[in-house]
């Protein structure tokens, strides 16, 4: 495995030239250049075209040769028959680092995958490293960097490693949504240089990262991965979607980017062995990898459902016992404090249904300081009316109390995401029904005891 500081030119270079930088705004090397440009690089971007002479406002150069100052990054979006002569550019340009946005490599088969193996040897001669080909590029917000799309514009403490820019797309767009935001983003496509391993390794040293979240097809050197993953998770969570687990699933991800399933049992194992979180779809990727970032380790996995709605909260318990999670009961002293403060219809049990009690916020606080004392790890806040002042109070109790705090937050889709923002903004995971909060906290619980185990 190369060393990985050589990754700082890709993900925090100070120069980049987009070759086949495009003026037609279908092209992908239009679509880059103009993210790139939209993200505000600060550093210098140079457009790479020998038929035009100007691309979205900045002057076109006709080749990587005329190019004006060294080159920490060169993307290249050109026909896979005019690669191998940009990639020898760019070595004697000195270029440190490529992203090969362009297909017709391995995943077209055996004369692709013998032109890949052809390219690789040539990047690695070069001493240069490479993300791709056939892949969707690179993003980070923290350096006002984006070699991809969308533009995620939010910094945040996720970093994002995919086989699939459009699985890649769609977490990104939630992330930008949800307030949440990106550390970096990386779509590694036929992965032939840099892979997952490197990814995880160079997130695990980088200070704006606190997850690393991952959508693989394959998994390229299965010895090494669990090593250096096993190293990672000791102070940074590593979450997975691996799809590819049915036979037809399997079969796509070989040609689609040239990825190795491997034995489902057998990678099921590896995981477990390396600390990593487990998921099966992409919203999960995504709500246990936000849980893990905006939570501190819970102390088990018993939990209090504390809400506004019975049927969601029977939604919730049944998620809750399905998970293998423990729904914990109430002692009889803070039964009776709490039969004494809430009116005489609030059901005072696990789940406590506060019912109309709820449109007061610090109702919810206020019975989250009672139980403080009982033996649970997680509380769950289910909401499912406007509530004034809901993310002060919850924000102020969350900083109080030792005890995990998320919420399911049930309305309009607009209210939904104004109040989510809110709790968003003081720490508070808000997610859109029981059963997904459940699966993220059951993520966030499975870490925690791995990490309580292993360090």
């Amino acid at each position: 495995m190369e060393n990985t500081k050589s990754l700082s030119a890709i993900f925090e270079p100070n120069s980049v030239a987009v070759v086949g930088a495009s003026r037609d705004p279908l092209k992908l090397g239009n679509l880059i250049l103009k993210d790139m440009i939209k993200a505000q690089f600060k550093g210098s971007i140079y457009a790479v075209n020998p038929s035009t002479k100007e691309v979205l406002g900045l002057r076109t150069y006709a080749s990587i040769k005329d190019v004006p100052k060294p080159l920490d990054l060169a993307v290249i979006a050109v026909p896979a028959r005019f690669v191998f002569s940009v990639v020898d550019e760019c070595a004697e340009a000195g270029c440190r680092a490529l992203i090969i946005v362009s297909g017709g490599f391995r995943e077209m088969g055996t004369a692709g995958a013998e032109l890949q193996e052809k390219l690789l040897e040539r990047v690695k001669t070069a001493g240069m490293r490479m993300v791709g080909p056939n892949c969707m590029g690179v993003s980070n917000p923290h350096a006002n960097f984006c070699a991809s799309f969308p533009v995620v514009t939010v910094k945040g403490s996720i970093s994002l490693i995919v086989n699939s820019g459009t699985v890649g797309n769609i977490l990104q767009y939630w992330a930008e949504v949800e307030g949440v935001g990106i550390s970096k983003y990386c779509d590694l496509g036929n992965h032939a240089d840099v892979d997952e391993v490197d990814l995880i390794q160079y997130f695990g040293q980088d200070p704006h990262t606190k997850v690393i979240a991952c959508g693989l097809e394959g998994i390229s050197n299965g010895r090494e991965f669990v090593r250096v993953a096993s190293e990672v998770s000791k102070s940074k969570p590593i979450v997975i979607l691996k799809s590819g687990r049915s036979k037809g699933g399997a079969a796509t991800a070989a040609t689609h980017s040239s990825s190795m399933a491997g034995r489902d049992e057998i990678i099921s194992a590896a995981f477990e062995k390396a600390g990593i979180v487990r998921v099966d779809t992409q919203e999960e990727l995504f709500d246990v990898s936000k849980a893990l970032m905006m939570l501190k380790l819970p102390r088990g996995d018993r939990i209090l459902v504390i809400t506004s709605s019975g049927g969601e909260a029977i939604l919730a318990l049944d998620a809750c016992e399905n998970l293998g999670l423990e729904a914990s009961q109430l002692s009889q002293r803070v039964i009776d404090v709490l039969k004494r403060r809430l009116p005489e219809y609030a059901v005072v049990r696990n789940p406590l249904d506060l019912t109309t009690a709820c449109f007061d916020a610090e109702v919810y606080a206020d019975s989250i300081r009672v139980t403080e004392e009982e033996p649970y790890d997680v509380v769950l806040g289910i909401f499912e009316d406007p509530i004034p002042n809901v993310a002060l109070a919850m924000g102020k109790v969350a900083k109080e109390t030792n005890k995990v705090i998320a919420a399911v937050y049930i309305e309009g889709p607009e209210l939904e995401k104004s109040e989510m923002l809110k709790l968003h903004s003081v720490g508070v995971p808000v997610f859109p029904t029981p059963e997904r909060a459940m699966k993220a906290i059951k993520g966030l619980c499975q870490y925690a005891s791995w990490r309580r185990r292993h360090t």
